[in-house]
């Protein structure tokens, strides 16, 4: 038979075991949500950009229309 110990210490491996994979896929969409605010971002400060300061970065405004189309995620 069991006792409680080995039951318990069973139990605990197994919610320490679904708690990792929460932790796993919680890091993993944070890092999303992170990279696609950057993405936001960035691309409403370069939409904002005036010409002169385009042409100090080197971005024409074909590649400025082109980044600033792109969907969040991309």
């Amino acid at each position: 038979m069991y006792n409680q110990h080995s039951i318990f210490s069973g139990l605990i491996r197994v919610f320490l075991s679904c708690s990792c994979e929460l932790l796993v896929k919680l890091n993993r969409f944070f890092r999303y949500y992170k990279q696609w605010r950057h993405n936001l971002r960035t691309r409403y400060y370069l939409a904002e950009m005036s010409e002169h300061l385009l042409k100090d970065i080197g971005v024409t405004e074909a590649e400025r229309q082109e980044e600033i189309s792109k969907k969040f995620w991309q």
